[in-house]
């Protein structure tokens, strides 16, 4: 039961702290020419390119042995590590994924015309009003580049296996090593429902 509860809630909290994460960058993007646009699709894509655990290995040398923080973790009880280990992997993935979500956002921030932001601000709507509006235009988009995130999600097994996260993924991962290839992929129903 848990590692079904944590194969769909992990990858819905990457998915939406990604989409979180790109909504700068997309409306940044937004707003400049077209040739800005493509001119960061290239990097965009090779970070996605990148293998998705990176990010998690390199904040996990913030822990290292000796460092501050790696000395008080190793004092720290079992629960705080693991909690630690988990917050990374879940961070790193969703920098690694963050892409992902500002290619879906750019189009629908896009797509909010200034003049009805110039209109808000001519009403005398504050940054705060204003954002929140903007936000309220965009959650279709949000949570569509949430979604797409989560199910890219679903089937990460590294990162979430070395932060010792129990989903349908990883368990399956494992099985793989310890039995034949085809009691697994039976077993493999939700995930490849998804795919």
């Amino acid at each position: 039961m848990l590692s079904a509860v944590q194969t769909f809630a992990v990858p819905l909290l990457i998915g939406f702290l990604a989409a979180a994460a790109a909504l700068p960058a997309a409306w940044w993007l937004s707003r400049g020419t077209s040739r800005r646009f493509a001119g960061l699709i290239a990097p965009i894509c090779v970070m996605m390119m990148m293998p998705p655990y990176l990010a998690f290995a390199g904040w996990s040398l913030l822990r290292a042995p000796g460092s501050a923080l790696g000395d008080h973790l190793a004092a720290a009880p079992a629960w705080l590590n693991l909690g630690f280990s988990q917050a990374l992997a879940v961070l790193g993935l969703a920098l690694w994924s963050s892409p992902l979500a500002v290619i879906m956002l750019t189009p629908a921030c896009r797509a909010i015309e200034r003049q009805r932001i110039e209109s808000l601000r001519l009403d005398g709507a504050g940054v705060v009003r204003t954002s929140t509006l903007v936000l309220w235009w965009l959650r279709p988009a949000f949570v569509l580049a949430a979604a797409a995130v989560a199910l890219l999600m679903v089937g990460s097994a590294v990162p979430l296996h070395l932060a010792q996260f129990r989903t349908i993924s990883v368990d399956l991962w494992s099985s793989l090593m310890l039995r034949p290839a085809w009691p697994t992929v039976l077993e493999a129903w939700p995930v490849i429902l998804l795919a």
